[in-house]
């Protein structure tokens, strides 16, 4: 039920590839530059200044293939947010698993 929930939310999404930057972002501390990889058509359809997506952070945003629709994972100094919506569900799975 999940999932079809999940690409429900991702098909009426307006600008799903600025979601998902946002998503990563917030579990980011602290400053530094990133770098965040998104799916080619969610960086097709980015809306807007790109400035706003990380204000006070260099962003850097690469067109990744391996990236689903709707996800980022997020690369900021030696860390990095896996924001990717089925690595989520994956661990939601996990966690309901008997």
């Amino acid at each position: 039920l999940a999932p079809a929930l999940v690409g429900r939310e991702l098909e009426l999404a307006a600008d799903p590839g600025r979601d998902a930057i946002a998503r990563a972002l917030r579990l980011v501390d602290g400053p530094g530059a990133a770098v965040a990889r998104l799916h080619p058509d969610d960086v097709a359809t980015l809306a807007g200044d790109d400035t706003e997506l990380a204000p006070g952070r260099e962003l850097t945003i690469v067109a990744d293939p391996t990236v689903e629709r709707g996800g980022c994972i997020l690369d900021v100094g030696e860390g990095r947010v896996d924001a990717r919506i089925g690595t989520a569900l994956d661990r939601v799975r996990e966690v309901l698993a008997p």
